[in-house]
């Protein structure tokens, strides 16, 4: 009997290290800086999602659901992964039904023009993401070769060897990887070009029988599950053979009855700017997606009864998702930012969510910028100012003030994987640091360093002298 309960208790010890040790090694990434739009749909809530976006990296750069949640109410998600084949994008959708009732599924087409993915990460992202279940192994089975198919169903042969890349996020959820909606905001800029070849292809190649098979799996969900399908194709470079393809499908889904939007024929209508609205020939940028969700925003209202959701502490999450691509944004606006009055101005008044650190050090009294003015924008009495020192703000207010003579070194944990260490000593930058990186910025003169408590970053630092 004895025997009996420990060959028990060593089955139940192993089978928790081997959980825990999958938590760790499992993959987390379906867009990279470990943002996962499949940890997001599993963190929501069922029957929120009244709209669903499909697609590659092209989708998850071009809608923007932060967009349709704020001028509309609209619960819309992108359940978007790098490189999203014709498969994947089937099988995620089905996973999507599992939990959700979508209105409207809008699924991008670019997935026709090609039948296999070029980067193995991306094979990853789309294979390994998903929680293990039925739906999982026949997407397996659907894109994976006989031979390598085991190694994906178990996932172990591949995740096994993950112990040389961890990092924080692999032991600690990564909070947007829990709210997001899909979006990935990307502020670069890169030059594209207008499709000239493509639009003036008008012929149409006929379809191969597995973009129909696939066209027709999408038909018949949407017929069983209710939801209204869109077809469209996100705004990049195209050349006469992708859009003979393309054609062919557009062809096929009329047919039917389904509403296609081919975006690059609307560039016009969407005033994209070739040269600012793209991060490359192939993907819009931060710019160029609000203008394409602006146009699915007031189709969507125009030719579906959508609720407004605004208000409803059920959709908290879209809320969330907001508030983080608006720090993102302020994030990006900041570096911008060349005047060094301004950029105190802005700092100053963007205080939600936000712990600034004010270092002033050295001869500070003695800079041509008159420091003066910094402090009297964060309303620092003047006889602290005269005697320097380091403050901390957060959500606009001080909370923390060490003058010049505090020898004891200060600590506080900004998040659970996040401390901050400060101590006065005017001759070093390394006074200030977060997980021991120094972040000083000025020996003589004013150090700034603004942390994000929602993305849990240092969102810039500069100094003044």
């Amino acid at each position: 009997m004895k025997k009996i309960i420990r060959a028990i208790a060593f089955i139940l010890i192993l089978a928790v290290a081997m959980m825990g040790t999958y938590k760790v090694l499992s993959w987390k990434d379906t867009s990279g800086d470990y943002l996962s739009s499949t940890q997001q749909l599993y963190a929501t809530q069922d029957n929120l999602m009244d709209v669903v976006f499909l697609g590659s990296s092209h989708v998850y750069c071009g809608v923007n659901p932060a967009v349709l949640w704020e001028e509309h109410g609209i619960s819309a998600f992108d359940m978007a992964v790098s490189g999203q084949d014709r498969d994947s994008t089937f099988h995620t959708l089905k996973e999507v039904l599992k939990t959700q009732s979508p209105q409207v599924v809008c699924v991008d087409l670019y997935g026709l023009l090609y039948e296999k993915q070029d980067i193995l990460g991306n094979v990853y992202r789309n294979m390994l993401s998903m929680k293990t279940s039925a739906n999982s192994v026949e997407l397996v089975h659907d894109y994976v070769e006989k031979e390598d198919r085991m190694d994906y169903i178990l996932r172990w042969p591949i995740i096994h060897t993950r112990y040389q890349e961890l990092t924080k996020y692999d032991f600690i959820s990564n909070e947007p990887s829990v709210y997001g909606r899909g979006f990935v905001p990307t502020y670069e800029f890169g030059e594209s070009y207008y499709p000239e070849e493509a639009l003036a292809c008008t012929d149409a190649a006929p379809l191969d029988e597995n973009a129909r098979v696939w066209l027709d799996e999408f038909i018949q969900l949407s017929d069983e599950e209710g939801f209204e399908l869109v077809a469209f194709l996100a705004p990049m470079y195209l050349d006469g053979t992708d859009q003979r393809i393309l054609n062919g499908a557009y062809e096929y889904l009329g047919g039917f009855g389904i509403e296609v939007i081919d975006f690059n024929k609307l560039s016009a209508q969407l005033k994209l700017d070739y040269q600012k609205d793209f991060c490359d020939n192939s993907h819009l940028n931060r710019f160029g997606a609000d203008k394409l969700t602006a146009y699915f925003g007031n189709y969507l209202t125009e030719t579906y009864d959508l609720a407004d959701h605004r208000g409803d502490s059920a959709y908290a999450m879209w809320d969330e998702n907001s508030d983080w691509v608006a720090h993102q944004d302020f994030a990006y606006e900041l570096k911008k930012v060349k005047e060094w009055d301004k950029y105190i101005e802005k700092v100053a008044t963007y205080d939600e969510d936000m712990i600034v650190i004010l270092s002033f050090d050295g001869i500070y009294k003695e800079s041509t910028l008159n420091l003066q003015t910094a402090a009297d924008a964060f309303g620092i009495p003047k006889e602290q100012y005269e005697l320097g020192g380091k403050w901390i703000f957060e959500d606009g207010e001080c909370v923390y003030y060490m003058d010049s003579t505090v020898t004891k070194p200060y600590t506080r944990e900004l998040s659970e994987f996040n401390t901050l260490w400060m101590e006065h000593n005017a001759s070093s930058l390394d006074q200030i640091q977060i997980n021991g990186e120094a972040h000083g910025c000025a020996y003589n003169g004013l150090t700034v360093i603004v942390y994000d408590k929602i993305t849990h970053r240092v969102v810039d630092k500069k100094g003044f002298f």
